[in-house]
């Protein structure tokens, strides 16, 4: 489903189903996240990428691989659930950003130096940390945006 954005600039949260439906009006505005999580999901405490979530990288590195641009830089921002400490947090979201972003590195959909890595750990949820244990799994993501002309997301 679709949600606002917690601090992020472009508001909506965009599926990369979504985005390949319509790659040029998604990569026209920079800042738009691809939420991944559903997709792209890591167990509690991981930063290894789930086999079931290598179809959805697929499809994120065709996505940037369809609309080429040499000067396009992508964020790539990861998340963790609240369960533990906010420090280990910060370093678990970093890593399972930086996962990512090996990841579409690898497939050749985007240099390693046209991508940055953000680690947020718990501080943007997608839901509170009163909700269930089975919900939480859903904090645990990582976005991708289309870095701004300007520096910022």
């Amino acid at each position: 489903t679709d949600t606002d954005t917690d601090g992020a600039a472009g508001g909506r949260r965009y599926s990369v189903q979504e985005a390949l439906k319509d790659p040029p009006s998604f990569f026209a505005r920079c800042g738009r996240p691809l939420y991944l999580s559903g997709d792209l999901l890591f167990g509690l405490a991981e930063d290894t990428i789930r086999p079931e979530s290598e179809a959805q990288l697929r499809r994120l590195a065709r996505l940037l691989t369809d609309e080429p641009d040499p000067d396009r830089r992508l964020i790539v921002t990861g998340h963790a659930d609240p369960r533990g400490e906010a420090a280990f947090n910060d370093a678990l979201s970093a890593r399972r950003a930086q996962a990512v972003a090996n990841a579409l590195v690898a497939s050749g959909a985007i240099a390693a130096d046209h991508v940055r890595v953000v680690g947020l750990g718990e501080r943007f949820p997608i839901v509170p940390a009163t909700a269930p244990a089975a919900q939480q799994r859903l904090n645990r993501r990582v976005e991708v945006a289309v870095a701004c002309a300007d520096g910022g997301q």
